[in-house]
């Protein structure tokens, strides 16, 4: 069984020249090209002349069909992307204090905005992306704007979601930001064909991603390609299961054991429905490759109610790289860890559940080793 994979824009590269589907020369009237040429040097001060004269600033999505913008109009997505692009903050504030929702309702610059800050040059930073994304957001940009064929937006190749678009990019200083409660993002808001913000981590391999979708509610129990589609499970198993029918920047994205890691992350913080991990056994029990195997050990697992991870950080692998040793188990068998450290900062969390016996002191036991049974040193602190 092979499941299709959802559709999904690749991430752009960095880049030294502006964004290349800012429009040319051609397409501007003569104030404005000379204005854009200057900008595109990083001189924006025509272009603020001309709008400070009174030129109007707006997406030029609502302008005439016609070969050149029409004098005293300044296209806002040329000049404001190309700022974005260049991360001067000072210059957008200024730019965008010339438009308005208001004045220009439906108006998709502040959308097509973001994707400015997604095609990141090699000398930007995380501090300058998040300040520019709140400028943008401050501003009135809707994280949960329709993105849908036909929109404003489509020509960009959005993925399902505004949300969506920034987790195919693997931007999380700018997820966390858009994650944010005051700005309202639907962090689950997708389509059947292209799935969610989550679905777009998932195929990237990007457990980072996963984290901070799953910490803010994102569902790990969606499912693609309509009601009898294809779960985030069953998509990342069938990469597991058969890696050679799959492109090969897939495979690299899930080989060589991060497939596994990604699997991990979905069962430990998504907490998919028992249904459709009973329905990945099944559909893949066949599985030959030692991801594969490794896979459906985890499932089983996870049905069983039985540790298959580090229950503090989620990995799956032991923390000094001992690939012939399992997890260490707590004492109350329920839990494991990578390492001694991890099981002494869970045991704040782990202390009112643990069954695990004590010792004569009241304190709780030190890690034993599925391997051997052997407890290790050290006490993990009292219980209550």
């Amino acid at each position: 069984m092979s499941a299709p994979s959802p559709a999904s824009s690749s991430s752009s590269s960095s880049s030294s020249s502006p964004p290349s589907d800012i429009p040319s020369f051609e397409s501007l009237n003569g104030e404005t090209q000379s204005a854009y040429s200057s900008a595109r040097g990083g001189n924006f001060a025509p272009a603020l002349s001309l709008l400070r004269s009174g030129a109007d600033f707006m997406h030029s999505f609502h302008l005439p069909k016609t070969a050149e913008l029409p004098e005293g109009v300044i296209d806002a997505t040329s000049f404001l992307r190309i700022a974005i692009w260049k991360r001067d903050v000072s210059t957008s504030k200024e730019l965008l204090s010339f438009w308005s929702p208001e004045k220009h309702p439906d108006d998709p610059l502040l959308p097509l905005s973001v994707d400015g800050l997604l095609n990141t040059s090699d000398d930007t930073t995380a501090s300058e992306d998040v300040e520019l994304f709140r400028l943008l957001l401050d501003h009135g940009l809707d994280l949960n704007c329709d993105v849908s064929p036909g929109s404003p937006l489509a020509c960009l190749g959005f993925n399902a979601s505004l949300v969506a678009h920034i987790a195919n990019y693997r931007n999380t200083s700018l997820m966390r930001v858009a994650l944010e409660p005051q700005y309202n993002a639907i962090v689950d808001k997708g389509n059947d064909s292209k799935g969610t913000a989550l679905t777009q981590a998932v195929m990237n391999g990007d457990t980072e991603m996963m984290g901070v979708l799953m910490d803010t509610g994102a569902d790990g129990s969606f499912r693609t390609l309509g009601p009898k589609g294809f779960t985030l499970v069953a998509i990342i198993m069938d990469r597991l299961a058969y890696p050679h029918c799959h492109s090969p920047s897939q495979q690299a994205d899930l080989a060589y054991g991060r497939g596994v890691e990604v699997l991990a992350k979905l069962l430990y913080k998504g907490k998919p429905g028992e249904t459709q991990v009973e329905e990945a056994l099944a559909d893949y029990k066949h599985a030959s490759t030692a991801d594969g195997k490794t896979g459906l050990f985890l499932l089983q697992r996870y049905l069983d109610g039985k540790p298959f991870c580090c229950d503090l950080c989620g990995t799956t692998k032991r923390r000094d790289g001992d690939v012939t040793k399992r997890l260490d188990m707590c004492a109350c068998k329920s839990v494991a860890y990578c390492c001694k450290q991890h099981q002494l900062d869970a045991w704040r969390a782990h202390k009112g559940t643990c069954g695990g016996a004590l010792d004569e002191e009241g304190m709780a036991e030190a890690i034993v080793r599925k391997s051997g049974g052997k407890k290790g040193g050290g006490k993990k602190g009292k219980r209550g």
